[in-house]
């Protein structure tokens, strides 16, 4: 198993983080790009998202009543074929990498029922799962954007190495030339900086200072992070690692007009920015406007997260199954009240995991006996493998199940 689908994603919160992120870009870039070539302001005939660390797909999970939520790899997928639906001029094409064949083996399985070869578009999305370095990939996916004309499809670029794998800059470079790639880069500062202080330790051996240079070097593509040891101990780690996010960003300027740093929130002392790099000011804003949306606020927010999702989609099911529902009927429930725009938004996410149909003409949601799409790869909470936080992991292993104690009305 993948290490995400052994790690409560709950109890990380960078990762939840930056999962929260993700999964409202990868709508908010399609849409926008199909949208615009509904417009004729932009080709969209065909758009790329390039999940370079793809992983196995999943995440363990103490809130879903699934036990998992969707990894980045699957969120791609599931957005591709809402866009599809939603702007059927438009196909999207998904290239999800890794260097583990187990991981890309399991990821296939939860990719699957987007590629059946029984399906047609919209609804069959053009998946490729690649088992190798992604900096091997890169050229060749290029090559497929590129258009007749010798311009690019649009692109997306998500980019997350695992623990401190270093990506040197010039490896970036073919994703620099051109105005078709957008691209998202998930930093680790914490790990920047504990290179650098190695650097800049006297206790440590000239050898291993000459081989982390090099490589904070081919990661920057320059000595930019070089700010000399006494300058770095006249700030805060918190400075220090803002300073190495912007460092890292500056010099992208020769390629993007517009480049930001975005911190996730901490946990397990990782310190990791969001580094966005677009040509477009509408992308721009729109990464803005989602970050912000993910960030603490006084007014709570009305967005359902995918944990959230699953659980009112099984209390719906629970309430409802084998009967068809007016819409209307499953507003302002007890048991789990919704606005308009919630109980849409879970009433597709009930179909698409086969807990019904929902009839947008007659706006009605006819819900199965039984769930027809059993979880490919089911996850349990008895297969996690943290070390940390013991009190909150027995909570997790403790807590009741979803309906227990709960009177269902026949």
């Amino acid at each position: 198993m993948h290490t995400n689908e052994t790690k409560f994603v709950e109890l990380h919160k960078q990762t939840e983080h930056k999962l929260d992120v993700m999964r409202q870009v990868f709508g908010k870039y399609l849409s926008i790009i199909a949208r615009a070539g509904t417009r004729g302001t932009v080709d969209a005939s065909r758009v790329f998202l390039i999940d370079g660390f793809a992983g196995a797909g999943g995440h363990l999970s103490s809130e879903s009543p699934r036990h998992q939520i969707p990894g980045t790899a699957v969120e791609a997928c599931i957005h591709a074929r809402n866009v599809q639906r939603d702007y059927p001029t438009t196909r999207v094409s998904v290239r999800l990498i890794d260097i583990d064949p187990k991981a890309c083996a399991r990821l296939g399985v939860r990719v699957a029922e987007f590629r059946d070869d029984a399906l047609v578009h919209p609804d069959y999305v053009d998946v490729k799962i690649i088992a190798a370095d992604f900096v091997s990939q890169i050229v060749p996916i290029l090559e497929e954007t590129r258009k007749p004309n010798g311009s690019r499809y649009c692109s997306l670029w998500w980019i997350d190495p695992f623990g401190t794998k270093t990506i040197p800059k010039s490896a970036l470079g073919p994703l620099l030339v051109g105005r078709g790639p957008e691209i998202v880069i998930n930093l680790d500062v914490r790990g920047i900086k504990r290179q650098r202080d190695a650097i800049y330790s006297v206790n440590g051996s000239p050898k291993t200072r000459i081989s982390l240079r090099a490589t904070l070097t081919a990661l920057y593509g320059d000595e930019l992070w070089d700010i000399g040891a006494l300058t770095a101990s006249a700030m805060s780690d918190d400075e220090q690692m803002r300073d190495l996010a912007i460092r890292y960003v500056r010099p992208f300027g020769h390629s993007f007009q517009f480049r930001e740093a975005y911190l996730l929130r901490s946990s397990d002392s990782q310190v990791r920015y969001l580094i966005h790099l677009t040509h477009s000011k509408q992308g721009s804003d729109a990464f803005a406007k989602v970050y912000e949306s993910t960030m603490p606020r006084e007014k709570p927010r009305t967005a359902l997260k995918p944990a959230d999702r699953d659980t009112i989609t099984d209390q719906l099911h629970k309430l409802f199954a084998g009967t068809t529902v007016a819409f209307e009927a499953m507003l302002g429930l007890k048991e789990c009240a919704l606005n308009r725009a919630q109980l849409k938004t879970v009433l597709r996410h009930a179909e698409a995991n086969g807990f019904g149909t929902y009839d947008t003409e007659k706006n009605e949601m006819r819900w199965h006996a039984e769930c027809s799409k059993p979880i490919a790869l089911p996850l349990e909470f008895e297969q996690h493998t943290e070390k940390r936080r013991a009190r909150k992991v027995r909570q997790i292993l403790k807590q009741p199940g979803l309906f227990d104690g709960v009177y269902v009305p026949k």
